[in-house]
């Protein structure tokens, strides 16, 4: 395998190739002072020693080979992918617990002490935190299982059997499947999180795909205000961002979801107070100390006004046609992501139950135009109470 260096292209030679090269020079050499040429066969003791100077040629090679590998992820052994982790400012993601919210529902009071052993199968869910649920109420506590590794619990696998040490339960279930953990990782995955989030080039891009690739995250976004002074204002943050501060959002949960940032800082030093986020600080690879505040993404309701010719057929049931087309645009959108009038109008191109001359949108029920801007923390979405009829 080849490697460049300053513009110039090494390629890694055999012992026969070194001394072949290494006889050529030295015959060159012989024939400018008129003298005999050496062949190379195996009765001349020359040839051999030149054979044995390729061989360590050859060695130097491999070793430089491995050298310039150490610094591509995609050509290193596992080896160097171990010891290229601390410069890429990451390590090796740790196994995690499959996690899940679990719903008890008491016949009457109940306190349902922390730690408290939820069976499923061979395992246990281990209740994160103490709840005192009132007579005939219901209260949700989010749970790790006791085993690392990717294992699953579909959706109403959880049931009273087995709970010990609490009394007066009239149900026990879980309405949604568990965020799936996952098996220590190994150096090839780590290869592949490298070379696919583009760790060491492109640190912000990066950490949104790593973000997105955890169990459970199904969309990520980075605001970074890396300005030395000032707010950054942006969209559902009263003050905007801090200086020199990084604002996460995600949809979704994984318990990974701190460590993977780290893939792209170090040191994680001591918290701050910024409401509504969580807020860690980190220390750059640089040295530099920038908090990170992460945040769970909501839905925000887009309210769609859609102008109708009352002078051209109008089919019954027309509106209910309008909402379903416009709504099944929910899901297609990120965090943050501007809705603008024309998405509605490609939207609409399907729809024949009545002549559509234009649409506008809004965040407010009011003041439509042509673009909706949602909160960062926010992904659009469309229901049938918010999409409007104009007759023109």
């Amino acid at each position: 395998m080849a490697f460049s260096l300053n513009g110039n292209t090494f390629t890694p030679q055999s012992p026969f190739d070194h001394a072949t090269s290494m006889l050529t020079q030295m015959n060159s050499l012989l024939q400018s002072q008129s003298l005999p040429t050496l062949s190379p066969n195996n009765g001349n003791a020359l040839w051999w020693t030149l054979l044995a100077q390729g061989g360590f040629a050859t060695q130097i090679d491999q070793a430089l080979i491995q050298a310039s590998n150490s610094f591509n992820p995609a050509a290193a052994d596992d080896s160097q992918i171990l010891n290229l982790l601390p410069i890429a400012g990451t390590k090796l993601l740790p196994a995690t617990n499959s996690t899940m919210i679990i719903s008890f529902t008491a016949s009457g009071a109940v306190t349902i002490p922390s730690n408290t052993l939820v069976p499923y199968g061979t395992y246990n869910f281990i209740t994160s935190s103490g709840l005192y649920i009132p007579p005939s109420g219901t209260g949700d506590i989010y749970c790790s299982l006791d085993t690392t590794g990717p294992i699953s619990c579909p959706v109403g696998s959880i049931n009273l059997t087995g709970i010990s040490g609490v009394t007066g339960l009239s149900k026990v279930t879980n309405k949604y499947p568990a965020i799936i953990g996952q098996n220590s990782e190994t150096p090839s995955q780590a290869r592949n999180r490298i070379i696919n989030g583009k760790t060491i080039g492109v640190g912000i891009d990066g950490a949104i795909y790593g973000l997105r690739q955890l169990n459970g995250i199904s969309q990520a976004n980075i605001i970074a205000n890396l300005a030395s002074s000032g707010y950054l204002p942006v969209s559902g943050l009263v003050n905007g961002i801090p200086p020199r501060t990084a604002y996460i959002v995600v949809n979704g949960y994984n318990p990974l979801i701190a460590q993977v940032y780290l893939s792209y800082m170090t040191m994680l030093t001591s918290g701050v107070g910024l409401a509504p986020a969580q807020i860690q600080r980190y220390t750059t690879l640089s040295g530099q100390q920038i908090p990170v505040a992460f945040d769970y993404a909501e839905q925000q309701l887009i309210y769609c006004q859609v102008f109708i010719d009352s002078k051209q057929t109008i089919q019954n049931g027309y509106n209910t046609v309008l909402s379903n087309i416009i709504s099944n645009l929910n899901g297609s959108f990120n965090i943050g992501q501007r809705v603008s009038s024309e998405i509605i109008a490609n939207q609409l191109q399907s729809f024949n139950s009545a002549t559509v001359l234009g649409a506008l949108v809004s965040t407010t029920n009011g003041n439509y135009g042509q673009y909706a801007d949602p909160s960062v923390l926010s992904i659009p979405y469309f229901s049938p109470s918010g999409i409007s009829v104009v007759m023109v």
